[in-house]
């Protein structure tokens, strides 16, 4: 019987043998053992911090940004304006979820206002007009309206019986008058005498 080293070396020899016969090497099964990875194998990376979200700039020039605020790392060293559309802590999914939010709030009660404009009486809508021009802010004059305070501090002026403009022609004549009585009884007057 042969020894089992020379058997081994036969066997050892095979693949190269076999290469050149046909031109291919040999393969071999794969290892039963799971091969280990070590630490050291590994290239070290830093672990990326997540921020919520990016200052304006970094999305516009589409890099990494450091979330530090009031400014950004990136923008501090290049010298750029740092702007934010988020809150602190807030991702930018989440600020457009509020931002929906708000816009749809803001809508209905623009809505409401308008309902109330052609809803109303013409008297107490073209108050609500006239507060609107003279304000410039609908959602206090929104507020205004859902309290009663507007019509209810039209409610002695309507009793008179004058329009909107000749209430303002009243009070600018009375406070020009030196007899407050005599003026504001001469603008009554005026109109009833014109109604008759």
């Amino acid at each position: 019987m042969k020894p089992r080293d020379e058997d081994n070396s036969r066997d050892a020899l095979a693949p190269e043998v076999s290469m050149s016969a046909t031109g291919f090497r040999r393969i071999l099964p794969a290892s039963t053992s799971p091969r280990v990875i070590s630490s050291s194998d590994r290239p070290l990376r830093r672990a990326r911090q997540a921020v919520p979200a990016a200052c304006l700039e970094c999305r516009k020039r589409k890099v990494k940004c450091s979330g530090t605020r009031p400014t950004c790392h990136r923008c501090s060293t290049h010298g750029f304006e740092c702007e934010w559309d988020t809150e602190p802590e807030t991702t930018r999914r989440q600020a457009l979820l509020n931002r929906a939010e708000d816009l749809e709030k803001e809508n209905e009660d623009l809505h409401e206002l308008i309902r109330y404009l052609y809803s109303r009486p013409e008297s107490e809508a073209l108050e609500i007009f006239h507060r609107l021009r003279a304000t410039g802010d609908a959602f206090h004059v929104l507020d205004l309206v859902r309290m009663g305070d507007l019509l209810l501090k039209n409610l002695p002026n309507e009793k008179r019986g004058s329009g909107s403009e000749q209430r303002e022609d009243t009070r600018q004549s009375s406070a020009a008058s030196s007899k407050p009585g005599s003026s504001r009884d001469n603008a009554n007057e005026g109109p009833d005498e014109a109604g008759d």
